[in-house]
């Protein structure tokens, strides 16, 4: 115990609140991740340009750590530690107190910045991440990466499946692909209409794995990637849909390509904004 408190000592590189006043989420204009607060289930964490805020439906975003590079590539692991990484630093960062703190793996060895990252959701060991348009493969949660495979095509988003983190989902500009085999080779997935433009790939704690596609919509897919059944259509998001997380009452929260907010009390099928106006 006492070691990890002294390497997030040693390595600290994000401090504790630093600023007086909270902001705006209209002020925020790139989400890079959210998840659920662990202690308030009406709030959500967001990683953001401006650095990691505790979000409000009131529209107010608390700073809960700043930085100043932007938070990129966010993801939670299975045992509560957060990944990022930090603008175009080398080296991946890590919080294990929800992100009040954060310290830098040695940048020795580490690829980077990673465009996008995923943690195994039972397995704290298993990351993956794409980072120059190669993707990479941890078994350390996040302290020494191996490269994999070159990306099919230009990535948007990454998922590991449930069940076996040999099973990897690939958000992409010419579609969903999916690897059997820790990301060493890449197919479409077996589905209709993976070839659309996919812009989200997202495994919850549910162990459901979901994607939006372009022309389609949220689509939730099956344990092999063969099925899937399409939740909500692409206008219920301005379009389309960036970023999905499961809240502890099963709701969803979803960022849309605007950076809107929106929540879902019926597993996907219908939204409402997080933080209505007026």
């Amino acid at each position: 115990m006492r070691k990890g408190i002294a390497l997030l000592l040693a390595g600290l590189v994000l401090a504790g609140v630093a600023f007086a006043e909270p902001i705006r989420l209209t002020r925020i204009t790139h989400i890079y991740g959210v998840l659920p607060a662990p202690n308030d289930p009406a709030k959500l964490l967001i990683a953001t340009e401006r650095g990691f805020f505790l979000a409000g439906p009131d529209g107010n975003a608390d700073p809960v750590s700043v930085e100043g590079s932007p938070l990129l590539a966010f993801a939670a692991r299975a045992d509560g530690t957060l990944l990022a990484t930090a603008g175009e630093r080398q080296g991946t960062l890590f919080s294990r107190d929800g992100g009040k703190t954060w310290a830098r793996f040695s940048p020795d060895g580490q690829p980077g910045p990673f465009l996008v990252i995923d943690a195994a959701p039972t397995n704290p060991l298993v990351a993956y991440g794409v980072a120059g348009g190669t993707v990479y493969r941890s078994g350390d949660g996040g302290r020494a990466w191996v490269e994999a495979s070159p990306a099919p095509a230009p990535v948007v988003d990454i998922a590991i499946a449930a069940g076996t983190p040999a099973a990897v989902y690939l958000g992409t500009a010419r579609g969903l692909f999916r690897s059997e085999d820790g990301g060493k080779t890449w197919a479409v997935a077996p589905m209709e209409g993976a070839t659309r433009a996919a812009s989200m790939a997202a495994t919850l704690a549910d162990g459901q794995t979901y994607a939006f596609l372009a022309g389609t919509g949220l689509v939730q897919l099956a344990a092999d990637g063969k099925a899937w059944t399409v939740l909500s259509p692409p206008a219920a998001f301005d379009g389309a849909l960036l970023h999905l997380a499961a809240r502890k009452d099963g709701s969803l929260v979803a960022v849309t390509q605007y950076m809107k907010l929106v929540v879902s009390a019926d597993r996907g099928k219908t939204w409402t904004p997080y933080n209505p106006p007026g």
